[in-house]
């Protein structure tokens, strides 16, 4: 599966890369942005990218906003 293939949560209306996902569920563990640089070997800028992508995507303002819309999405967040 290529890292920006879309994930698609059947009973969701949100469609998410692969790599976004990936992000997601590191940033449910509490991950800063530059933990996430380190673990994922991309650069700063990458990840904010992918987070801002997710914020869009569940029209959140904030990570806990994102997390919560995930969950509500069918996202496993866990």
């Amino acid at each position: 599966m290529s890292p920006q293939q879309p994930v698609v949560n059947p009973s969701s209306k949100v469609h998410l890369t692969t790599r976004q996902c990936q992000v997601l569920k590191l940033l449910s563990q509490g991950d800063s942005i530059k933990t996430i640089c380190r673990k994922m070997d991309l650069s700063e800028g990458t990840i904010k990218t992918h987070v801002t992508a997710l914020y869009r995507a569940f029209d959140a303002r904030n990570r806990t906003e994102a997390l919560i819309a995930a969950r509500r999405n069918g996202f496993n967040v866990d």
